[in-house]
């Protein structure tokens, strides 16, 4: 979460500058956030373009940009994906996972998240004990164990996709119907978490809250022309693939702090709106340094004629 903050902030320091020290520290942080986070790369690929097609910029410092962040993103990535190679005999980026996320994500016990559905039974045990360890893992036939005791990492891959696009290929109708629920959990809150049942809904109402703020805030900064490009690709790329695979904590965690910089907009928006200049009382407003009637700044005056003397703290 603090690569992908550092990530953005590098990137506006960083992107108009004839010095390429701040983008060097962009293209090493993004190409780290690639590492933690696979998906990811995709969003730091795509910056390299982005900056090739940024007109404001000159050619030549697009050009440069984009060849050093991608080369940085080889030099970072490029080690971890040739250990793969040697050791698994296939090209792997960073991690082989994508089908057995996309699995968790899509079989006949799916809930959108690593969790079962939850049921009053199990809501009622996690009151009483605090027990909550059950997961789709639990519910694998004795044939799906068999079939995958023993196998590599990149073996037990092909097995999950296997299982996952059988799933999808018979149920279409139920993969749109996780899709939704995984984008709703993804943006919204996971329901199914037993942690979520709080008694007076505060997980449901503060993430509702921020997925308000966060619309509203966008679209102010779409309405202001603010650069917000490569702050939506990471969102974007985050969403469709939780949409499309599996909604899990360590996605939610990654966008929350972008949600926080667009719904902070929003609500400076509305304190400013609503405390604007001209509903303020003029004493307010004197305090402020709004008004110049020629006064002295060392003495405000007060209802009825008195004045407070000395400059306020």
């Amino acid at each position: 979460t603090l690569l992908v903050l550092a990530s953005v902030v590098l990137w506006y320091r960083g992107i108009d500058m004839a010095s390429p020290g701040r983008w060097i520290a962009f293209a090493v942080v993004a190409a780290l956030v690639g590492l933690t986070q696979p998906v990811l790369l995709v969003a730091v690929a795509a910056a390299g373009i982005a900056i090739l097609l940024r007109q404001s910029l000159p050619g030549a410092l697009r050009l440069r940009n984009a060849l050093l962040l991608w080369a940085v993103i080889l030099c970072v990535v490029g080690p971890w994906t040739y250990r793969n190679y040697r050791i698994h005999g296939e090209l792997v980026p960073v991690t082989s996972t994508l089908w057995l996320n996309t699995w968790m994500g899509n079989n006949p016990h799916a809930s959108g998240t690593e969790r079962l559905v939850l049921n009053p039974e199990q809501l009622a045990r996690f009151r009483e004990s605090g027990l909550d360890n059950l997961r789709q893992f639990d519910l694998l036939s004795d044939e799906q164990r068999q079939a995958l005791d023993g196998r590599r990492a990149v073996e037990r891959d092909h097995i999950w996709k296997s299982y996952a696009l059988g799933f999808i290929s018979n149920n279409p109708g139920r993969y749109i119907e996780l899709c939704q629920i995984r984008l709703a959990k993804t943006m919204w809150a996971d329901w199914d978490n037993p942690r979520s049942r709080d008694p007076l809904f505060l997980y449901f109402v503060s993430r509702g809250l921020l997925l308000v703020g966060a619309l509203v805030g966008c679209l102010l900064a779409a309405r202001d022309r603010w650069r917000i490009g490569l702050p939506l690709v990471i969102i974007a790329v985050l969403v469709v693939s939780s949409t499309l695979t599996i909604t899990s904590t360590r996605i939610a965690v990654l966008i929350e702090p972008l949600q926080i910089a667009f719904g902070s907009l929003a609500l400076c928006t509305a304190v400013r709106t609503l405390l604007s200049r001209h509903r303020r009382p003029l004493i307010v407003r004197r305090f402020m340094g709004e008004v110049n009637d020629g006064e002295s700044p060392d003495s405000l005056a007060l209802p009825g004629g008195s004045r407070v003397s000395g400059t306020p703290s």
